[in-house]
């Protein structure tokens, strides 16, 4: 692994070839604006589903988040009930200004 300009590249083992570049940092919406970083997880063994969000103002401040059991699923279900539920509390919060970020392209 390299790091450089704030970024990690990953070097595959064989091949000494760049591979991945990665962004370590979490960028601000702009001024008056809201973040919603949403993630979702499997645990394979049991099927086991989950999501959580965190909402952030362009200062970078928690202002809400949540977390959620969503029993058993498939991958792709956790990453979409996550984006529904990120959404939903958005609403219910009244903001509207807002960049939705995840890494999931399929659910957005």
């Amino acid at each position: 692994m390299l790091e450089e300009n704030g970024s990690l590249m990953l070097i595959a083992p064989q091949s000494k070839t760049l591979k991945t570049q990665v962004s370590l940092a979490w960028e601000p919406p702009a001024v008056g604006g809201f973040k919603l970083n949403v993630e979702g997880s499997r645990k394979n063994s049991i099927e086991a589903i989950g999501a959580e969000g965190v909402i952030r103002n362009s200062l970078g401040d928690w202002v809400t988040g949540f977390t959620v059991n969503l029993g058993k699923g498939q991958i792709l279900d956790d990453e979409i009930w996550g984006l529904f539920f990120g959404l939903k509390l958005a609403a219910e919060r009244g903001i509207s200004n807002l960049v939705v970020e995840m890494d999931s392209a399929t659910a957005v």
